[in-house]
């Protein structure tokens, strides 16, 4: 009964390096193995960020407890989990490998499906297969709904909507951001709404109102400044950044990126923070701050490397090329667009392919070529 008192003690607080400790203290107690999982399923996810090669040994540790177990759930999450620290590692095939492994498993039982579906969707969605992360996100959405899981529910809401903006239906995904929205202000942990606040602003980016995008970026951010949801700052104050830079403030702009980029690195934030430098490179290169702007696209390709963003790939080899046609350098320029195309079609983001198109008919229309504008 100690044993059990401190991991409910453990779970449910904040994950300090002492209660870390305390928790790989209980490793090698003779727990029973759901308990022992769900001490490395808040070991994984309290490294994810900060030390992902370790949380990474954390899953493969939860995958080596479960191989000579013989109920199926134990099994099932032992994948899991080793699934989704391969996930935190940007490793999308590998962790699609385990999920659907777990998935297979724990088949017939929601409460742990629905976890596996919202996880293998995520992986489908940075990997660039976005058919295939809207077909694990609705059976999940379906299971959340199913269970009342509000949290669930509100997330996997967001992210058909996300579905349905970046594949060009804006009329469908306004109404499903509506529907997120409504279930995140129903979820009394709140760790939903900032998200729905900011995709539904995106949205509203796409369509051009960049007012009432920021309006919406602004609601994330004060939602976020809420105990556990400040992950996502960073992001939401680089979108801020990203609308002054679409009204032509690149004060305001530089001031919103910058406090992007600390509330990135101060939560380990990769992925956000390649956005936000690639945010800053369009800025820089809206003011013709050419060295500036390549200096920001590089580190975004940088941290690309280890994030594995497909999307990131296409978006900042069109972000090349518009950098090489401002410097008239247009067989460079070409050559950029020509790729970002091809790997846009890849992932059938089409809002990217279009600037990319209208770039590339720029290049040659520049170049003299006006048969192949």
């Amino acid at each position: 009964m100690v044993y059990i008192s401190l991991l409910s003690f453990v779970l449910g607080s904040s994950m300090a390096q002492g209660q870390q400790d305390s928790l790989k203290t209980l490793l090698n107690k003779h727990l029973p193995a759901s308990q022992h999982l769900a001490v490395l399923e808040k070991l994984i996810d309290a490294t994810r960020y900060e030390d992902r090669p370790q949380s990474l040994a954390y899953g493969k540790q939860a995958y080596r407890y479960t191989g000579q177990e013989n109920e199926p759930g134990i099994k099932a999450k032992g994948r899991e989990l080793l699934g989704i620290a391969f996930f935190a590692n940007f490793e999308y095939d590998s962790a699609l490998r385990y999920l659907k492994e777990g998935l297979d498993l724990a088949d017939g039982v929601p409460q742990h499906n629905e976890n596996i579906y919202w996880y293998i969707g995520e992986a489908f969605w940075f990997s660039g297969r976005f058919d295939s992360a809207l077909v694990y996100h609705t059976k999940g959405q379906a299971s959340a709904l199913e269970t009342k899981n509000l949290t669930l529910l509100a997330t996997l809401t967001i992210n058909i909507a996300d579905y349905y903006r970046q594949t060009g239906n804006f009329d469908k995904a306004l109404d499903i951001y509506w529907e997120g929205i409504a279930y995140a202000m129903q979820d009394p942990s709140g760790s939903v709404l900032p998200k729905a606040y900011n995709n539904t602003a995106l949205l509203f980016g796409y369509l051009g109102d960049t007012y009432t995008e920021l309006n919406y970026y602004f609601k994330a951010i004060e939602a976020a400044e809420k105990p556990g949801n400040g992950r996502f700052l960073g992001l939401f104050y680089a979108n801020v950044a990203e609308a002054y830079t679409t009204l032509g403030d690149y004060p305001k702009a530089l001031k919103y990126a910058a406090i992007g980029i600390e509330k990135s690195k101060a939560t380990n934030q990769l992925r956000y923070l390649m956005s936000t430098y690639e945010m800053m490179g369009i800025m820089y290169l809206n003011m013709d701050s050419l060295a500036q702007a390549r200096a920001s696209f590089e580190e975004s390709i940088r941290l690309n490397e280890q994030v594995k963003d497909k999307r990131f790939v296409a978006r900042n080899l069109g972000n090349m090329g518009d950098l090489e046609k401002q410097v008239k350098n247009y067989p460079k320029a070409i050559r950029y667009y020509e790729e970002a195309i091809v790997a846009q079609d890849q992932i059938a983001e089409k809002k990217f392919k279009i600037e990319d198109l209208m770039g590339l008919a720029q290049t040659y229309f520049e170049q003299g070529n006006l048969a192949a504008a």
